[in-house]
């Protein structure tokens, strides 16, 4: 008996500590309701190696988090709609501009552009864009509870957050020289349509 209950705390160790990095199927484990007892959001922030798929899912379920606040209904992730949020963040990080709309690159000027990047055949974007400084020792969850705070803090970017047009969405962050890049895609009015030919990705998995 005493082997067994050793046996079973190791694997509840295991379930809840053993993995180190966030992998796209824990979208279908936890939700906003629970996503806090995830000790993988309470790691510190890695600046050397950020664990972008983590983040994202942080500032995804915070989201869901504000609207059910409000009895809102949470809105469902969509990949596709992470990655045109990351490749946005990633873009904006890497090439110095800060805006919805992309003036370097012609192919992702707009929102409907990067939607098309990312496979998704009928884009109708809301987008919320952020830029904030990483305080020391900060969190995953830290981290994105600032990005959330400063889009709550906006009435534009709230009223995306807690708009009803919403179907579907995804999060995307990209971190570059103490500053962090955040960006929220809502996809309006109907679900996203497939394509399977966008180009654009996400980082790999850890």
């Amino acid at each position: 008996m005493k082997k067994l209950l050793v046996l079973s705390v190791l694997l509840v160790s295991f379930i809840s500590f053993g993995q180190d990095n966030w992998k796209l199927q824990n979208y279908s484990s936890w939700n906003y309701s629970n996503f806090r007892q995830n000790q993988l959001f309470n790691q510190l922030f890695s600046t050397s190696d950020p664990d972008y798929l983590l983040l994202d899912a942080a500032v995804y379920y915070l989201t869901n988090e504000e609207r059910a606040k409000l009895g809102i209904p949470a809105l469902p992730y969509h990949k596709l709609l992470e990655v045109a949020a990351y490749n946005h963040s990633m873009k904006m990080a890497t090439t110095g501009f800060f805006s919805h709309r992309n003036p370097i690159d012609t192919s992702r000027a707009k929102t409907k552009d990067r939607g098309k990047l990312a496979g998704v055949s009928n884009p109708k974007f809301a987008e919320n864009i952020a830029m904030n400084y990483i305080r020391d020792n900060a969190t995953y969850l830290q981290v994105a509870t600032t990005l959330i705070e400063q889009w709550m803090n906006s009435t534009g970017h709230r009223s995306n957050i807690l708009s009803n047009k919403a179907k579907q969405m995804g999060a995307g962050t990209y971190y570059i020289n103490g500053k962090i890049y955040g960006t929220q895609v809502f996809q309006w009015f109907y679900f996203v349509d497939e394509n399977f030919n966008g180009k654009d990705q996400l980082p790999k998995q850890k």
